[in-house]
């Protein structure tokens, strides 16, 4: 089996995704630029051979879980580059399916792929061995209750080494800026209904609105003020369905409200229960992960100096020489966050 590489992503036919055009049109956006995505799986690759390699575990004989798999690249390409044993999993079943049919597509025999969310990996993992190494790309972001997630693998899979990658770098004002407007928007315009659960009442609505909606629904005998409303919709910003429904109950109660975010504009999806792209500090990572019982290293990613050309080019070669120069990950394209079990 020859070796994954950019040529390989660009030879597939996107018409082959055929469960939506969200995910057909990712993937084109992910050929245009797949030589840098290639050098992005080599990075995460090699810092878990390392570790391995410390380990005295052969990269041929390491169990690697793809986790929130999306299209399934990462696990294709360490399938085809020397990881023998690799499984996929995504919650979405249009990833899982599109990750299937991509495999199909290149020869990739012998994955396992499973629709699920971290809740599921036991069930996955059931008379399985268990992954080594488990990895997550530009997911840690999304997940509502990052410390839930690592219980449940601290707990199914104790041993393993979790690497996560992440482009959400709160101290990065060559992020932060657009992905702060990308939440504004979420929260006060509209979202984008093919990026939610397929069966949302609320599709396109802003979280806001969902909020809102939500609120006067679990307000049953419709005792709340306008104000009351507004109060309720600001102080769940970043709540799920479940948990607002707890807070109006509690409101109604008791008169408390549940304490505000801290940070200006993270939000989250009501109804599926993403982050927009929620903006963390490495130092909250390193308490996060700590208080969950992992040893946390952060690398820095490199910027795209592979596929731009001319004064861009130039410029993000010279960015990522001063990130590496003077050790600043939080001002690297993205984090890859490196968590060995304590």
């Amino acid at each position: 089996m020859t070796n994954f590489t950019a040529s390989t992503i660009q030879q597939i036919d996107p018409a082959v995704i055929t469960c939506c055009n969200y995910h057909r049109d990712y993937f084109i956006r992910i050929q245009k630029v797949a030589g840098y995505f290639c050098t992005i799986y080599d990075h995460v690759l090699s810092i878990a051979s390392e570790r391995l390699d410390k380990q005295g575990i052969p990269v041929k004989e390491a169990r690697l879980l793809d986790f929130g798999c999306g299209l399934g690249l990462l696990g294709v390409y360490a399938k085809r580059n020397g990881w023998q044993q690799v499984s996929l999993m995504d919650i979405n079943e249009h990833c899982t399916q599109n990750a299937s049919t991509l495999a199909k597509a290149w020869h990739v025999p012998d994955l396992r792929i499973q629709k699920g969310s971290e809740e599921a990996v036991a069930e996955f993992f059931k008379g399985v061995p268990l992954p080594h190494v488990v990895i997550s790309l530009d997911v840690i972001e999304h997940v509502y209750d990052i410390r839930q997630m690592l219980a449940h693998f601290k707990a199914t899979m104790p041993e393993a080494t979790l690497y996560f990658t992440t482009g959400a770098i709160a101290e990065n004002p060559l992020r932060y800026r657009a992905i702060k407007k990308l939440q504004r928007t979420d929260e006060y315009d509209c979202t984008d209904e093919l990026q939610t659960f397929s069966n949302n009442p609320f599709a396109g609505w802003s979280f806001r609105a969902m909020r809102r909606k939500i609120i006067q629904t679990a307000d049953t005998k419709q005792c709340l003020s306008d104000s009351e409303i507004d109060l309720l919709i600001t102080h769940t910003r970043g709540q799920h369905q479940a948990d607002i429904l707890q807070s109006v109950n509690t409101y109604l109660q008791t008169g408390a409200l549940p304490p505000l975010l801290a940070h200006p504009t993270n939000t989250c999806d009501p109804i599926s229960a993403s982050w927009t792209e929620r903006l963390l500090t490495v130092k909250e990572y390193h308490e996060i992960f700590s208080n969950c019982g992992y040893n946390l290293s952060v690398h820095a990613g490199a910027y795209n100096d592979i596929t731009h050309t001319g004064i861009k080019k130039e410029c993000l070669k010279l960015l990522n020489l001063l990130v590496k120069t003077f050790n600043l990950p939080q001002y690297s394209a993205y984090l890859l966050l490196e968590a060995a079990p304590q």
